[in-house]
């Protein structure tokens, strides 16, 4: 649910959000982790990107199994060519999600990274079969 993309599907009300990925936490941390998420988007669009890494990893403590917090330090260690961190959580936000492109995408570059090339035929098959079956698609 959460998301640093901006697009008007990622604005929702708060009913919605404590319908997310966050259910079994209570509505104090819901706020905290939302803070802390929106605290890491912006930190890391300002380039601050130690502080973007530990407002995601608060985030963490909060909900250990969001898969939108694990794309984003996926994303920052990749680019800071911590490739081991990157492909941990990479692969875990991507095994969460399989329908999520970004997801998989994100797998995909650090299997690359980490010269993992005989594992990216399998996730490239997932990503193609979500990508053709996705209503945008299927709508004509």
């Amino acid at each position: 649910m959460f998301s640093c993309k901006s697009k008007k599907e990622t604005i929702t009300s708060s009913k919605e959000v404590s319908n997310t990925s966050t259910k079994g936490i209570s509505e104090e941390n819901q706020t905290k982790f939302a803070f802390y998420f929106i605290d890491g988007c912006k930190e890391r669009m300002k380039g601050n990107i130690e502080l973007a890494e530990n407002a995601f990893k608060e985030c963490l403590k909060i909900d250990p199994s969001s898969a939108a917090v694990k794309y984003e330090l996926g994303n920052i260690y990749r680019f800071n060519g911590l490739y081991d961190n990157a492909l941990k959580y990479g692969k875990e936000c991507a095994n969460a999600d399989p329908k999520n492109e970004w997801y998989q995408l994100l797998y995909i570059e650090c299997l690359h990274n980490k010269r993992q090339f005989f594992i990216k035929p399998q996730v490239y098959a997932r990503l193609i079969k979500s990508i053709l079956t996705a209503q945008s698609f299927t709508k004509a």
